[in-house]
């Protein structure tokens, strides 16, 4: 299956005074909710419900291994495979970013 790229901001100049470094937000792409965070390695993108018990990721907080943290009930999740970090529940969806002319996340 294809990737759509969905245009999320102008410029990556706009994106980072809209989403400071280590915070995140949310994302509405039609029937997607994406939680876009901006991290010590860029931006990434993550399904905003948490696998485990539904909460919105972009609520949390990050920790030192630039990990966001459920607000509900404290599930980590790395923003680059989904994996929860202690394996308690199923992986999060991640969604591609790119940076070309703006920021851009890619949906399948």
């Amino acid at each position: 299956m294809s990737l759509k790229w969905y245009k999320v901001f102008p410029t990556l100049e706009a994106a980072n005074e809209t989403i400071p470094q280590r915070t995140a937000k949310l994302v509405l792409i039609g029937d997607h909710r994406i939680c876009l965070a901006n991290t010590n390695k860029g931006f990434r993108a993550i399904q905003d419900h948490c696998p485990h018990n539904g909460e919105a990721l972009h609520k949390g907080k990050f920790n030192f291994l630039d990990e966001i943290i459920c607000p509900w009930h404290g599930y980590r999740f790395d923003l680059s495979s989904g994996r929860e970090g202690d394996g308690k529940c199923s992986e999060a969806k991640i969604y591609p970013v790119k940076a070309e002319g703006g920021l851009f996340i890619g949906i399948s």
